[in-house]
């Protein structure tokens, strides 16, 4: 799991891990802000509102 990825998109070697760790790794969890350096090279996962999933126990 790698928090503020977002400050690791300008690194080679972060890249590099990130391509290959679906290689070694079952999942390698990137948690970012901007998600578009990431596009393409994984799958983006995007939670409900907080709202809606709220919405969602009560019913």
């Amino acid at each position: 799991m790698v928090e503020k990825a977002h400050r690791f998109q300008e690194d080679r070697n972060f890249n590099a891990l990130v391509v290959e760790a679906r290689k070694f790794a079952k999942k390698l969890i990137l948690i970012t802000t901007d998600w578009r350096p990431w596009d393409g090279k994984s799958i983006m996962y995007k939670p409900p509102a907080l709202y809606t999933l709220l919405q969602q126990m009560k019913a």
